[in-house]
């Protein structure tokens, strides 16, 4: 493939954890194709320094500390069985225990070198960071004003528009597009998940900005040179997950099985990256759904 220029890719904080978070084989794939683009030139990334810093402050407390607090609560949970057990019984769960420290060991472990990884990545040569000026706060503020996105479903979303407009800011300062990358489609997307809401693409001239929901089609479409059968299922796994299905008057039904939901009884919240966000479960399917709707403490 014969390239013209440079690529530029912003990387959302919550698209950093997740890569950070999960494990492997996905994670590490993706991760490789990061790190091939940027060593052969093809890519740079453009960080404002907002995503730096929240990136900073958060790789510990939502992967490491989510990690070991996960694990833990797993293992409680099954030593809370013990009692029932016959002494031969527990002497075997005793084993399998021991055994699942020893992978979660592992797990921190391979965690901890994925974060090694990214911070190299975010720090590079190839990084291009973008500093908060009081032009991008003022729009990032004109947003709130307006009650635009990402503020309609966030009341702490100043850091979500400091972002948007720091990648805005640099693609119009150097006039260069940028690939925007993000897993936060509540504040960002439009009622087609795919697509920037309209609040946002209405600030945007030409191809300035474009809007991606999915890192894996993201960096096939920079470079289709890289693209193999693992990550061709790593798009079919994003792009068929099922959706919860809204009707006019508020019903929702899973979109696996079809089963009317209540959203409150069939609902609960989970840790997540992000923190504590409500989960729909289908009782039927055991499908489960992630809601825009984070606990009060977060």
């Amino acid at each position: 493939m014969k390239w013209v220029e440079i690529v530029y890719l912003c990387i959302d904080t919550d698209v950093l954890i997740f890569l950070a978070l999960h494990e492997p084989p996905y994670e590490e794939i993706i991760l490789q194709q990061l790190e091939l683009l940027l060593e052969a030139s093809k890519l740079e990334l453009v960080v404002p320094y907002n995503i730096l810093d929240e990136w900073n402050r958060n790789k510990e407390l939502k992967v490491i500390d989510y990690l070991k607090t996960t694990i833990s609560k797993k293992v409680n949970s099954i030593k809370d069985i013990k009692k029932y057990l016959s002494l031969e019984d527990y002497s075997q769960l005793e084993n399998i225990l021991s055994k699942y420290f020893n992978t979660m060991d592992t797990v921190i472990a391979d965690a901890t070198q994925r974060i090694e990884r990214i911070d190299k990545i975010l720090t590079s040569s190839k990084s291009n960071i973008v500093n908060i000026n009081n032009e991008i706060l003022s729009q990032s503020a004109e947003l709130a004003l307006q009650n635009k996105k990402p503020f309609q479903k966030n009341k702490n979303s100043i850091g979500d528009a400091v972002n948007f407009i720091s990648c805005l800011t640099f693609a119009r300062n150097n006039n260069q597009t940028v690939y925007f990358v993000t897993n936060n489609k509540h504040d960002f997307s439009d009622t087609d998940q795919r697509l920037l809401h309209s609040d946002l693409s209405g600030l945007l001239n030409n191809e300035e900005l474009i809007y991606s929901i999915n890192l894996v089609e993201t960096l096939n479409k920079i470079d289709t040179d890289l693209f193999n059968k693992q990550l061709e299922d790593l798009i079919n796994d994003f792009n068929t997950r099922p959706s919860l299905v809204y009707h006019d008057n508020s019903d929702i039904e899973c979109g696996v099985c079809a089963k009317h939901l209540d959203y409150r009884k069939n609902g609960t919240y989970l840790p997540d990256p992000g923190g504590m966000r409500w989960i729909i479960s289908c009782p039927m399917c055991n499908t489960r759904y992630e809601t825009e709707e984070l606990h009060p403490a977060y």
